[in-house]
């Protein structure tokens, strides 16, 4: 799969087929949540994983996975990430997985053999988990979530409908 490829798999514009449950759930020492989406056009499927740490708020993922039918399996194309621990791309890299950063697939990664989404950078477009959930329902096309998101804060909420104006 191309960078490309990739790329247009993030963006293009998808709805929700299975939607999230209307709270997270409690799952050991974490919340979740999960929904499935489809794209517009085509025959693409995704998955989209909500995770969010109890003991720490500030340690979340929010990712977005596309269901590959000619790999017969799943590739992670975007993660958004909050701060929870060292991580570098290279040995010669400082760590960065003490900041917010996002973890894109990057066709150099499958041909390395290593995880699409290894590679990460740091971003200022979140600051907590809710900011990051509307960030990433924008960068990955994702319609109609307003409707679905009530564990989000009103004002975030506000923020998703926004999202849904420009749609229409």
């Amino acid at each position: 799969m191309t960078d490309e490829e990739i790329d247009y798999l993030l963006s293009c514009p998808k709805r929700i087929t299975r939607p999230p449950k209307r709270q997270m759930i409690v799952d050991g020492r974490h919340r979740r949540n999960d929904f499935e989406v489809a794209a517009e056009e085509g025959e693409h499927n995704f998955s989209v994983f909500l995770r969010q740490s109890i003991d720490f708020p500030e340690n979340f993922s929010v990712g977005l996975t596309y269901e590959s039918p000619e790999e017969h399996h799943s590739i992670c194309l975007l993660r958004c990430n909050g701060p929870h621990g060292d991580h570098a791309n290279l040995p010669s890299e400082p760590p960065h997985h003490f900041r917010f950063h996002l973890h894109l697939a990057r066709n150099e990664a499958m041909e390395a053999g290593i995880r699409t989404e290894f590679f990460a950078e740091e971003t200022d477009s979140y600051a907590t988990f809710e900011e990051a959930v509307v960030y990433f329902v924008g960068r990955c096309g994702i319609l109609d979530t307003a409707k679905y998101f009530a564990f989000l804060t009103p004002e975030l909420n506000r923020q998703l409908a926004l999202f849904e104006d420009q749609d229409e």
